[in-house]
């Protein structure tokens, strides 16, 4: 079903509907329909829901997710959480984020250079964990 490794496949008797979003520059996004789960979702629960109730149907079987996807009430502020996280002590001075939007501001050229390591170092940690 996904060849960038972000589902898996799974056996599991609740599921969840995968749903073809038209695109206004034409195409067909896949997304999957979590109202249901939205529903029934506290806001802003920290960690997500059970992955047993995050499940995609496809003709072929069922699968859980390995990323988070698209449409969960809390992905946004779960992103933002995990972002901040990573950025510790970098967050606010030199590192600005707003969900996936990463600004590093620096005093000048040598200074980015060492500020753009710190936050790469940070990432690839959090990338490796």
């Amino acid at each position: 079903m996904d060849p960038e490794g972000s589902a898996r496949a799974v056996y599991i008797p609740m599921a969840t509907y995968n749903v073809l979003v038209p695109k206004a520059s034409g195409g067909y996004r896949l997304t999957t329909d979590f109202r249901k789960l939205n529903s029934l979702t506290e806001a802003d629960t920290f960690p997500l829901a059970d992955m047993k109730a995050v499940l995609d149907w496809t003709p072929p079987g069922l699968y859980q997710y390995t990323r988070m996807p698209q449409g969960l009430k809390n992905s946004p502020a779960t992103l933002q959480r995990v972002i901040n996280a990573t950025l510790g002590d970098l967050k606010g001075r030199p590192a600005f984020a707003y969900m996936d939007d990463l600004t590093v501001g620096s005093e000048d050229a040598w200074g980015h250079l060492r500020d753009l390591r710190e936050v790469f170092k940070d990432f690839g940690k959090e990338a490796s964990s």
